[in-house]
Order: C-alpha cells, then sequence, then structure tokens
C-alpha cells in the first residue's frame, strides 16, 4: 500500500523535496538511515544534553560518504542476524521481534516523507519493542533471583526518576535552557530564535536582536530568522537598518528552500508595518519583498505559502487605501486556501463600498470552493451573510413614500 502511495503521489513528492526542503530524496533516505542508529543509541545511553526540540541542523549526508553505507549494513547485518535466531528460543524471538517492530515503527516518518530529518517524537512508539527486549533481557537473567530481580527494576526506576528529575529542572528554566540549546546546536534556526525570544520576553530585546543577527551571518538565507531580527527592531522603534534588513531578506527569499518557516514571522511583520511601527518606508520595502516572494518557485508551487504571502500583500495594499488592490490580492488568497474569516472580510469591504452586488456575487463564488471540512458551518455562516446583504440592498432599492 505505500509503495503504491508513493508511486501515485511521486510528482508532489518530488515537488515538496525540490522546493520544501534543503534536501533531496535521496539525501533524506542516506540521513534516516543514520537517524535511527541514533535514536537507539540515545535510548540505551541517554544524556539530558542531547534530548531538546531543536535538530534542524542535523547535518545532511548523501550516498557518497561512507556512514550511510555502514549504517545500512549494519541494519541488514543485525536484521539477516534476528531471522536467523527468531526461531532458537523465545529471548531470541524476542530479539527480532523488538528489532522488527523498532524498524517498521520508522518505515514512513524515517523515510520517504518529506518531513525535517530529526524530531524525537517519532521513537516513542518504535522504541516499545527495544524495552521490551531490553525487559525480556533482564528478566531471563534474574527470573530465578526474586530479591535481584527487584533491585534490578528498582535500579531502573531510580536511573529514570533521576533523569526525568534532571531534564524536567532544567526545563523549568527557560531562558536558561534555550541558553544550553544554542551551546549544543549553533547552527539550529530555532535554538537562535527562542533564545532571542526569552531575551526579549525578559526585556533584553537588543541581546535577542544581536542573537538574531549572528545566527544571521553565519546563514545568509535564514529568512525567518531575519523576519524576527526586523520585528524586533521595529517594536524597539530603532529604524535606521529597517531598508537595509528588507534588502537582505529580498536577497534570501529568493533563494530559499524552506520558506514555511517564515509564515509566523511575516505574520507579525505585516502587522507592524500596517500599524506604522516600522516607519514610512517600511510599506515599500515590505512590497518589494513580496514582489520577490511571489517569484519563488518554493512560494508559488504551494497553495498553503502562497495564501499567506498574497493575504499580506492585501494588507500592505489595503493600507495605503487601495481598496481594489485589497480586493484582488485577498481573493488570491482565498481562492488557493479558503478561510471563512477572509471571506467574510472580503463582503464586509463590498458592503462598506455599498457594492452589494458585488458582495453576493462574492459570496456565491466563496461558497464554490469551501473546503469539505467544516463546510456545513461555513455555508450557515455566508448564507447568512448573504441574507443580511440582500435584505440592505432590498431596502436600499426601495423608493421613499411618495415617489
Amino acid at each position: 500500500l505505500m509503495a503504491v502511495y508513493v508511486v501515485g503521489n511521486w510528482e508532489n513528492l518530488v515537488v515538496s523535496y525540490e522546493f520544501g526542503r534543503p534536501f533531496s530524496l535521496a539525501e533524506r533516505l542516506a540521513t534516516q538511515v543514520v537517524v535511527v542508529w541514533e535514536y537507539l543509541l540515545h535510548v540505551i545511553f541517554p544524556r539530558y544534553t542531547s534530548f531538546g526540540p531543536y535538530h534542524d541542523d542535523y547535518p545532511v549526508f548523501n550516498w557518497g560518504q561512507y556512514l550511510p553505507w555502514l549504517s545500512l549494513i549494519a541494519w541488514g547485518t543485525i536484521a539477516w542476524v534476528a531471522l536467523r535466531l527468531a526461531k532458537q528460543g523465545w529471548l531470541r524471538g524476542v530479539f527480532a521481534w523488538g528489532l522488527f517492530f523498532y524498524l517498521s515503527g520508522h518505515l514512513v516518518e524515517s523515510t520517504w516523507v518529506p518531513l525535517e530529518l530529526y524530531f524525537e517524537h517519532r521513537n516513542y512508539v518504535p522504541v516499545v519493542g527495544v524495552v521490551l527486549f531490553f525487559t525480556a533481557l533482564v528478566f531471563s537473567f534474574l527470573k530465578d533471583r526474586k530479591v535481584w530481580l527487584g533491585v534490578g527494576f528498582a535500579l531502573i526506576v531510580l536511573v529514570n526518576v533521576f533523569s526525568l528529575q534532571r531534564l524536567a529542572s532544567l526545563w523549568g528554566e527557560p531562558l536558561l535552557v534555550a541558553e544550553i540549546w544554542v551551546m549544543h546546536h549553533p547552527d539550529s534556526a530555532r535554538a537562535a530564535q527562542t533564545l532571542a525570544h526569552e531575551y526579549m520576553k525578559n526585556d533584553f530585546v537588543p541581546a535577542g536582536v544581536s542573537v538574531l543577527d549572528r545566527y544571521s551571518e553565519r546563514h545568509p538565507g535564514s529568512v525567518a530568522v531575519q523576519l524576527q531580527a526586523l520585528a524586533a527592531q521595529c517594536r524597539l522603534g530603532e529604524l535606521e537598518s529597517v531598508g537595509e534588513r528588507f534588502s537582505k531578506l529580498e536577497n534570501s527569499i529568493a533563494n530559499t528552500r524552506d520558506p514555511k518557516t517564515a509564515i509566523s514571522g511575516l505574520s507579525e511583520l505585516t502587522r507592524l508595518v500596517v500599524d506604522g511601527r516600522c516607519g514610512p518606508e517600511a510599506v515599500h520595502g515590505l512590497d518589494a519583498f513580496l514582489d520577490v516572494a511571489l517569484q519563488s518557485p518554493s512560494i508559488m508551487l504551494m497553495p498553503k505559502l502562497r495564501h499567506h504571502y498574497h493575504y499580506a500583500r492585501s494588507l500592505v495594499l489595503e493600507s495605503k487605501g487601495d481598496v481594489d488592490g485589497y480586493l484582488y490580492w485577498a481573493k488570491k488568497a482565498y481562492f488557493v486556501f479558503p478561510a471563512i474569516s477572509l471571506a467574510e472580510k472580503i463582503a464586509t469591504v463590498y458592503f462598506q463600498c455599498a457594492q452589494f452586488n458585488e458582495a453576493l456575487e462574492w459570496l456565491a463564488q466563496a461558497e464554490e470552493v469551501l473546503p469539505e471540512r467544516g463546510s456545513r458551518v461555513w455555508v450557515e455562516r455566508l448564507k447568512s451573510m448573504e441574507k443580511a446583504v440582500e435584505a440592505v440592498r432590498s431596502g436600499a432599492q426601495t423608493p421613499p413614500d411618495g415617489i
């Protein structure tokens, strides 16, 4: 079934890798062979500094390197041994079952699906196979020594409680753990963004901006980090470098292969620009940035991304008082990725301009492209709005008494 799905969606997969990820399918497969070993290593030899939510700096391997081949050969060898031993006693059978349960648990998320390379939560279910084998191993050695079995069980519980306590204590200090994550993952954009956020939350905004700028110097194509730094500068009211920052953003967005990470930063920056907090020149800067972004294949080939950039363009034009421009780009945003609130706002703009026929026509168009999920509720809301507009239009067209 999985092979049928891959073949049937091959073109979408190629596009997702070519324009949505900074690695190819071949590179992902080469890397995942290594990653699955690393997941296992961290289970057997846990270190609290190795666990964390940010692994976007994980190295990308390719089949021209020795480590993916070495890892693949090791997996093949251990799988062959497990199959040979599977029927030679219950413990060896548990070993084989645990191994194949672990590998099969990684069969989707750690193979062809265009996800990020490394996420620890992918290991939560597969690791059950490993835990079961080690439990069986301990039991087989200590089953006739009940006292030692109880001692072994108690030690395992104590080690896990101690590790959990250290990890929870560390994560309970957000600023401290953010600094540790940056130390252990200096090339992680998310680690840098988290540390900057923690600094800003504690009123050290310049320090946060400095963290983001240092990261951007090492990684010039980091659109999300640059957006966050520019938004922070706007909030600070330090607008001297706004124009320069927008110019850097234009260069970065033109060459990015991972545009999804920039969405939240774009939304925040657009609000600041529209509210006038980035200075009078920022509207032009954001407009130029959006021009470049909307020519990027990484964005244009992905409807959800186009929605955000089209919507940002509509808000910029709305702030300029360009109603027709706002309606044009807001509609484009809606048609690539429908949102009920946007459909209602477009109808409201028509209504405010007393263009009742256009409002009704738009509501009918909006209903035609509703997604299946939630469509009944959406239809009810749009129909309710249609009735309200129709009532006002009928009242506006009724001539006064005596005419």
